[in-house]
């Protein structure tokens, strides 16, 4: 059911700011993906606190009947929980870190060819993984000689997860201190005016600019009519 709520939810999305037919099925295949499993996070999320909290409950009371811990309504078991869990994060890992970054620089690739673009895409991404993946073998050399070098997926997920929190830090702290603060010199009068007023002028060029072109093309029609025979 929360699939189904979470698929709804993306096609609506994708409904409104996106159009199917003048859209590539992959990129709408991998925009639905990128909105998907976000969204489904925040369904799982309350399912994962509800089977922890059943199993602590058998936990606690094991030599009880197991009908003071009723099953919940949205129960699954724990087993194939983690396996959801497993393919969502991995997915959403795989495509931020990867897929993504080479849609995104392929869309914005000068080149003229899909293929170019793809080998622009490609090199220019390169150039970001090869700089984390120094830093991320320096840190490895650090962990490996001071003994605390558990496992390269632990690293890789740590490294990810403090990459999505300073992400995350920075856009909260921005949209925090720049909307009350736009909102505040919205109230200023006297600011306000004096941005209008800087509006006005470009605005005034962009009239003369269109005055200009209007009279340019009153005469062309004038000499056209005047070129084509009346008969």
């Amino acid at each position: 059911m929360s699939v189904l709520m979470v698929v709804v939810i993306c096609v609506l999305i994708l409904r409104k700011y996106v159009s199917f037919k003048e859209t590539s099925k992959v990129i709408y295949f991998c925009t639905f993906i990128g909105y998907f499993f976000p969204i489904f996070i925040f369904f799982l999320m309350p399912v994962d606190v509800v089977v922890t909290s059943h199993q602590i409950c058998l936990w606690e009371n094991v030599d009880m009947n197991e009908t003071g811990c009723p099953v919940p309504f949205n129960y699954i078991p724990s087993s194939a929980l983690t396996i959801i869990w497993n393919i969502v994060y991995w997915t959403t890992y795989v495509a931020t870190w990867l897929v993504y970054p080479i849609l995104q620089s392929y869309a914005l690739s000068g080149e003229f060819t899909a293929w170019t673009k793809l080998k622009a895409a490609v090199k220019e991404n390169a150039i970001f993984y090869l700089v984390a993946g120094g830093i991320c073998l320096i840190i490895f050399v650090i962990l490996y000689f001071t003994h605390r070098l558990e496992s390269g997926l632990t690293v890789a997920t740590t490294a990810a997860n403090v990459w999505g929190i300073f992400v995350l830090i920075a856009l909260l702290g921005y949209g925090l201190v720049d909307i009350p603060r736009s909102q505040w010199r919205r109230g200023n009068k006297y600011l306000r005016l004096k941005y209008c007023q800087y509006l006005l002028a470009g605005y005034h060029e962009d009239i003369e600019t269109c005055e200009v072109t209007v009279h340019d093309t009153i005469k062309r029609i004038n000499q056209y009519n005047l070129s084509i025979p009346k008969d």
